[in-house]
């Protein structure tokens, strides 16, 4: 028996090789999807907050959840008005000890003292509120609290 001699022994190595990278140009396509789509800003805390007026008072209370930090923004809109301030700003003192807007805290503010709006300029307004968490630059709260008639 005569042996036959091929000159494309090789061959099969090569393709052996791209088969090899194929699969590990996939399989680190696969993996860097996954990782890129992970999302890396923090996400938003879940808290109920609740909202209402009492006379000349805005009144924001934290109704359960998790603990929001004193520099969380919050903006009340008086039709083209617009006051801004943090939490931690018209929190009393016992509640900014231990650095957060806790379950049954309130955030009071009075439009007789604190806006730049005379007060008698709320009666009848559409009064909005928004409240921003600062870390996971998101939106905790929005809501009309007064539909008015102006």
């Amino acid at each position: 028996m005569k042996k036959m001699k091929t000159e494309n022994g090789a061959v099969s190595d090569v393709i052996g090789t791209i088969i090899l990278l194929g699969i590990t140009i996939a399989l680190f396509s696969v993996l860097s999807g996954i990782i890129l789509s992970y999302p890396f800003t923090p996400s938003p805390p879940t808290v109920n907050l609740i909202s209402a007026i009492d006379e000349d008072e805005i009144i924001i209370e934290h109704n359960g959840g998790e603990n929001i930090g004193l520099d969380t923004k919050i903006v009340i809109m008086l039709n083209s008005s617009k006051e801004e301030f943090k939490a931690g700003d018209h929190l009393d003192q016992n509640a900014k000890e231990n650095g957060f807007w806790n379950l049954g805290e309130k955030v009071i503010f009075n439009v007789t003292t604190d806006s730049v709006v005379p007060y008698s300029d709320y009666e009848n307004r559409t009064i909005k509120v928004t409240v921003l968490d600062k870390t996971s630059q998101s939106i905790l709260m929005m809501g009309v609290i007064q539909e008015g008639f102006k």
